[in-house]
């Protein structure tokens, strides 16, 4: 009976991580081609900045979505393996007694 809750675990945590993976490569290619749109319109010459101010805007833009997409991908990745369910209890945690209770 472990072996198949192992085995199933194990299926989950693949498809989990399939999905993520599937999950990241679309927000990359809409990140892409928007950018690639942006730059193509503009020319980099909106706002009337420089050339270095508008190419940090748009780098510091597409970080800020990369690690918002990464954050999420994370998030997505972790409630769909169910690790977060393999977690212990805490004392922080206002039901700790009887959490606690019911594992042992």
């Amino acid at each position: 009976m472990e072996e198949r809750v192992s085995d199933t675990s194990r299926q989950t945590r693949a498809r989990a991580a399939a999905a993520a993976r599937r999950f990241g490569v679309v927000a990359a290619g809409l990140l892409a081609i928007s950018a690639i749109v942006i730059v193509a319109l503009a020319r980099f010459d909106f706002l009337g900045a420089g050339f270095h101010v508008n190419l940090a805007m748009a780098l510091g833009a597409a970080g800020t979505i990369a690690v918002g997409v990464g954050l999420m991908a994370l998030t997505f990745y972790s409630s769909r393996s169910g690790s977060d369910d393999e977690i212990a209890p805490t004392r922080a945690d206002p039901d700790f007694d009887e959490r606690r209770s019911q594992q042992d």
